[in-house]
């Protein structure tokens, strides 16, 4: 059966190619929130589908989308197993026990403050791309699935701790300093570390949406300074920093340096590759440009592919990846996991090469990764609307200049001395974001002025 046609629309700027992500307040609402369940709802049922699960992060608003999605959807005749407020793995890992294949988590993930968004699955894959293209008609037609749905509360929390501890091989007895973000990884934390042998320090584990202590995004360096201090206070051995829905890992070591998320990837794939030797590890494009080198002296194939989870995620099934990874701190384990992004399992596993490492601590073991010198990530503000036409404008004076282009995602420029740039339209924010890479540090110096050099003037002030 089907309501009644009705006038509804997305906001143009709410849907990114693999989530959906704006401001609160007037991207997304409640009434967003109530449309995405009933145009998701709809989809769903036209699937043959029956179940979904939800749950959402610990941001002010989320209670509330959480609630409107949720009407939404039962308006469709679905059941709804209900998280509650739960980190996104622990979402992904209700849905494999329940078999339920699809889910809606409410979340602005890394996102500054006054963001929120969702993150869809459905029948087992990331539900992106075109699918957000079919969810925007559906919406856009207002003949939505009408019927009488359900809901259930559920808590795997217990048995997902179990499963993460599952993997861990005990070794040595590490000192560890935990960073939940104050978002949902402290749901999560302390109960885990209560399982681990060593010595733990949680920091910032309540949840509070205000993120008072630092915004949890462990890409960007000055969210991991509380980290550093406290590392190097506590003579520990590595700390672990998490995102606002706990699918993102960030890690210094024993002297407080940041690994990036390619080194931790190497350190990865060297456990899987030891057990599957061959297997095809996938990175992002932002990934350094000695990753795939790395990789295949270790004996794996490297395929690198587009920034995104989503994205990645998609790529792993179509390729029967082992591992996967992006320099945000995504990681997928599909060699004894489930091969979706779970920033707790990484930890773990993180945890189990510091454990087992032998003479080496994680610094060392990351060192002989480190083969080049790279600038973090400049991000040029730029309004969505007008993303496409600059990029354009940049790709015009690539080509004028005749440099080695390749288009994976983005714009990434290879120059003579064996410098690197990426430029690219950001998934998740209104902005263009760089990347510069060489191989001395005169080499990225150069780089950085090779790229304002090709950046149009609108968005360089």
């Amino acid at each position: 059966m089907l309501l009644p046609r009705q006038h509804f629309a997305f906001p143009p700027s709410l849907l990114r190619g693999g989530d959906l992500r704006g401001t609160e307040g007037d991207v997304v609402t409640p009434k967003t929130a109530n449309l995405l369940g009933k145009a998701f709802g709809t989809i769903l049922k036209n699937k043959g589908e029956n179940e979904v699960c939800t749950a959402y992060d610990g941001r002010l608003s989320s209670p509330e989308l959480s609630e409107a999605l949720i009407d939404g959807l039962m308006s469709c005749g679905l059941k709804v197993l209900k998280a509650g407020c739960a980190p996104t793995p622990l979402l992904y890992f209700t849905m494999q026990v329940t078999g339920v294949r699809n889910g809606v988590m409410v979340t602005g993930s890394h996102n500054p403050k006054g963001y929120n968004g969702f993150k869809l699955s459905a029948q087992g894959s990331p539900f992106c791309g075109n699918d957000l293209i079919e969810l925007e008609k559906t919406a856009q037609k207002g003949k939505f699935a009408c019927g009488i749905g359900s809901s259930e509360d559920v808590d795997f929390t217990e048995p997902y701790i179990h499963r993460l501890l599952k993997d861990f091989r005990e070794g040595l007895e590490p000192a560890v300093v935990w960073d939940c973000g104050n978002g949902t990884a402290g749901k999560i934390i302390p109960e885990l570390v209560a399982s681990l042998p060593g010595r733990h320090i949680v920091i910032n584990a309540e949840v509070d949406g205000s993120f008072p202590n630092h915004h949890p995004d462990p890409a960007v360096s000055e969210n991991m300074k509380q980290l550093q201090n406290i590392v190097l206070l506590e003579n520990a051995d590595a700390g672990f920093a998490f995102d606002g829905d706990g699918d993102r890992l960030g890690a210094v070591d024993s002297s407080g340096r940041i690994l990036s998320g390619d080194i931790l990837l190497c350190l990865f794939a060297e456990q899987v590759l030891r057990f599957n030797p061959k297997a095809v590890i996938i990175a992002d494009v932002k990934t350094g440009k000695n990753f795939s080198e790395n990789i295949r002296r270790m004996g794996g194939c490297p395929v690198i592919w587009k920034t995104g989870h989503s994205f990645i995620k998609k790529k792993m099934k179509e390729t029967n990846a082992k591992l996967a990874g992006e320099m945000s701190g995504h990681f997928f384990f599909a060699d004894r996991y489930y091969g979706y992004d779970d920033a707790f399992y990484a930890a773990v596993r993180l945890l189990d090469v510091i454990s087992n490492g032998y003479e080496e601590n994680l610094g060392q073991r990351a060192e002989k990764y480190m083969q080049t010198f790279r600038l973090p990530e400049i991000a040029f503000e730029c309004p969505d609307r007008k993303k496409a036409d600059v990029m354009k404008k940049i790709k015009h004076r690539v080509k004028e200049k005749g440099l080695n282009l390749e288009e994976t995602d983005g714009l990434c420029l290879s120059y003579a001395d064996g410098s690197r740039i990426l430029i690219r339209a950001s998934n998740t924010m209104p902005q263009i974001v760089a990347l510069c890479e060489a191989d001395t540090p005169e080499g990225l110096e150069d780089a950085r002025k090779n790229l304002f050099d090709l950046l149009p003037e609108e968005i360089k002030s």
